[in-house]
């Protein structure tokens, strides 16, 4: 048999799973189908939830540049490393909401935006898919947040912009103003 054809691996508590063609019974991923070479080189992946991914594989997980379509309709495209999303990438919700920008261990994580369905947006730092550390909010109908951020919430400095051009400056917890600065 072919070398590109066959993939035999051993899960630990779950045997060996053998891969001929295209039919594969079961891998770390889970259940599901291969068409390529999902071992190491590129194919596509069907998942048994209908979960698609179409890209780079390393040692039979995601690894690389690739496309991971959810069931749900959301659409991942961008980097992989050991089957997480992982470096640049682009995430759509099937509601139209977007994010650009970095992940690490499958999570938001560096810079990045994300533009909201209602039409709301925020650019900057974002640590375990939460908005984290410096940051920009537009918000639907032209009112604007600029400052700090934790555990996605406005907190500590920070300056709301208002339609007319009004500021408010101060220091948020938690989301909420707490005084001037």
């Amino acid at each position: 048999m072919n070398k590109k054809n066959i993939m035999r691996r051993r899960y630990k508590g779950l045997g060996r799973f053998l891969c001929t063609g295209y039919l594969i019974v079961a891998t770390q991923s889970g259940f599901g189908s291969c068409d390529g070479d999902c071992l190491n080189g590129k194919g596509s992946w069907v998942y048994s939830n209908q979960d698609e991914y179409v890209g780079a594989f390393e040692n039979g997980l995601k690894h690389g540049s690739g496309t991971y379509t959810y069931a749900n309709g959301s659409k991942y495209t961008g980097q992989f490393e050991e089957g997480r999303k992982h470096g640049l990438g682009a995430l759509v919700f099937p509601d139209g909401t977007r994010y650009e920008g970095e992940f690490e261990n499958g999570l938001k994580h560096g810079k990045g935006t994300m533009i909201f369905a209602n039409g709301d947006k925020y650019v900057g730092d974002w640590r375990l898919n939460l908005r984290e550390g410096e940051g920009t909010a537009q918000y639907f109908g032209g009112v604007e947040y600029i400052g700090e951020w934790k555990n996605g919430k406005k907190h500590g400095k920070g300056t709301m912009v208002f339609i007319g051009g009004r500021t408010e400056s101060g220091v948020w917890a938690s989301g909420i103003f707490v005084g001037a600065q």
